[in-house]
């Protein structure tokens, strides 16, 4: 059985870590620093993951001296996401720390080749996360710059034929972010939880992101196969809880003690 995963999730703008609904009404929660020293039981989490959400679209780029000293004070893997658009500013990050960086408007507008990213820093470094809404009809849409902008991809394939295209190239890892179940308490429609049931389907390990921490919609992403979740609201305003979270997965499926 595959062990399944619990990631924490904070999504940043500067220094700050920041959280809204939707992708929208972000407001400031705590200096990330001060943030992270509070949450002195990191292991609660298997990995951390943190967003710098408005980098696409503001061209701004995560502090590499502070991403140095969380490396330095956390003992869980790091990826990192935002404004991530050259071969110079991964070799950065993971210098500084990082365990992997996940991109999406990188991937998605092709600002650096996906065979390239593989080639300079291997296959286990790279995390595709997309931003997605499921459509009344079914289908998936893409979103860039925090949510805001639809884009096709490339050939406008359909997200399970460009997600399979990518796996076919090296891809082993995508972080799934459900846009309107971001920072709710509500659970997922059966039109997204079908479509998701077909992402599944791609030999690929996802991770799932939105309103996560429901019983209802963990339970059926792991029924569906995926690998994990991904949890922010819970993180930022209920840290404490997610080992009661942990403790509910661990009685249907195998998690890390």
């Amino acid at each position: 059985m595959t062990t399944k995963r619990i990631i924490a999730k904070i999504d940043i703008k500067g220094k700050k870590v920041i959280k809204g609904k939707r992708f929208e009404g972000l407001r400031i929660i705590e200096d990330l620093d001060q943030f992270i020293s509070k949450r002195d039981d990191d292991l609660i989490a298997d990995e951390l993951y943190i967003n710098n959400i408005t980098g696409s679209l503001y061209d701004t780029h995560i502090d590499l001296d502070l991403l140095q000293l969380i490396c330095r004070n956390i003992h869980i893997p790091i990826t990192v996401q935002g404004g991530i658009n050259s071969i110079e500013e991964i070799e950065n990050l993971l210098e500084k720390g990082a365990c992997r960086v996940a991109l999406n408007t990188a991937i998605l507008q092709n600002k650096i080749p996906i065979e390239t990213l593989f080639r300079e820093f291997g296959s286990q470094a790279i995390v595709f996360s997309p931003s997605i809404r499921v459509a009344s009809n079914g289908d998936i849409n893409f979103y860039i710059n925090a949510g805001r902008e639809l884009i096709k991809p490339p050939g406008n394939l359909s997200a399970y034929d460009y997600i399979s295209n990518l796996s076919q190239k090296g891809l082993i890892e995508v972080l799934i972010r459900l846009i309107d179940f971001d920072g709710v308490d509500q659970k997922v429609n059966e039109i997204t939880l079908s479509k998701l049931k077909n992402i599944s389907k791609i030999n690929i390990d996802t991770i799932i992101s939105g309103s996560m921490h429901i019983n209802y919609n963990y339970e059926n992403v792991f029924n569906s196969g995926f690998q994990g979740i991904a949890l922010s609201q819970y993180y930022i305003f209920k840290y404490k809880e997610i080992q009661n979270i942990r403790n509910e997965i661990s009685k249907k499926w195998e998690v890390r003690k």
